[in-house]
């Protein structure tokens, strides 16, 4: 069988759908229908092209109607995937199966499943799109750390977030501090952790959430503090 699948997003369709259907009958007249029975369509109206293609209402029907033998036919991938890593899994996925996929866009008419070296292609484009984001990531905290602001909703011992949505800035946590400071206070005179937890679980020390403290928070509080302390014993020499 041979399937074709479009999309459109809300703002789109009509024409855009049209489009679509066109160029996918066209290419199934001149390249399958001599071999190959038509399966019919699947169409995703309406719909985000952020959402990968199996999560879509069409595209996971697509998906479970498919069989070993059939061909998927697309008329650009950003209409078939989310994204070139969604295009990717997918295919692979699908290639498992027996299926095979035809984007017109990379076939340019040719009739011509995706291949290994379109794969592999796909693949790096994916490595070089992650390693972009990765490094606007690493940018964008780098910012972020500069102006005092919170780093993707965490921030480190000893800070907290400060201020109005939107203009949120880190100072100085006291409260948090003068626990951790008595944490590692307690274990350098032999306290285990596990004592530590049941003294300030019964003495109903909080956090500054007004949470009890776990052992996890703990021991992050204990290494924070050391971290912190040296680095003001360090800037206090420099000085």
């Amino acid at each position: 069988m041979v399937y074709g699948y479009c999309r459109a997003s809300p703002s789109e369709e009509g024409l855009v759908l049209d489009a679509q259907r066109a160029s996918i009958e066209l290419e199934y007249e001149v390249h399958f229908e001599s071999t190959y029975a038509w399966g019919g369509w699947f169409v995703d109206r309406g719909v985000k092209g952020g959402q990968p293609l199996r999560q879509r209402p069409e595209g996971h029907k697509l998906s479970l109607a498919l069989d070993a033998g059939d061909v998927v036919l697309f008329t650009k991938l950003d209409r078939g995937f989310r994204n070139v890593r969604d295009a990717l899994d997918t295919i692979r996925a699908w290639q498992a199966r027996g299926v095979a996929v035809v984007l017109l866009d990379l076939a340019a008419g040719s009739g011509e499943a995706v291949g290994e070296t379109e794969l592999q292609l796909l693949a790096a484009v994916t490595e070089f799109e992650r390693g972009r984001m990765s490094g606007r990531v690493k940018d964008c905290g780098a910012e972020r750390r500069r102006e005092g602001r919170p780093v993707f909703g965490k921030h480190p011992y000893g800070l907290k977030t400060a201020g109005k949505r939107g203009k949120k800035r880190l100072v100085p946590d006291p409260y948090t501090r003068r626990i951790g400071a008595k944490i590692v206070e307690w274990h350098s005179q032999g306290w285990s952790f596990d004592a530590i937890y049941i003294h300030l679980l019964t003495n109903r020390i909080k956090t500054r959430s007004g949470s009890d403290w776990s052992e996890g928070a703990i021991k992050r509080a204990y290494y924070g503090e050391l971290r912190v302390q040296q680095e003001e014993k360090n800037q206090a020499g420099c000085g």
